[in-house]
């Protein structure tokens, strides 16, 4: 026996995000991505506040920002692809 197979191997382990539940999500179109990945604020108006998990078009962990008081969203660690 070569241990666990592949596919119970698969059903055990979470993607990367899961550990962001907590976090609100908030999901950017493709130029709001592009400007999010290098690392620019984006004045989106979000009514939420605090660290927030980043997604892109296609449901994509991008990283986690701050939503500040004014609606600001401030990359802050950010997920090469």
């Amino acid at each position: 026996s070569r241990g666990l197979g592949d596919v119970y191997k698969r059903q055990l382990l979470k993607g990367a995000d899961s550990l962001l539940q907590t976090f609100e999500a908030v999901t950017l179109d493709e130029m709001q991505t592009a400007r999010f990945m290098t690392g620019q604020r984006l004045a989106l108006g979000l009514t939420m506040r605090g660290r927030v998990r980043v997604y892109g078009p296609n449901n994509m962990l991008l990283g986690t920002a701050r939503a500040n008081e004014r609606g600001v969203l401030e990359p802050e660690r950010l997920i090469a692809h």
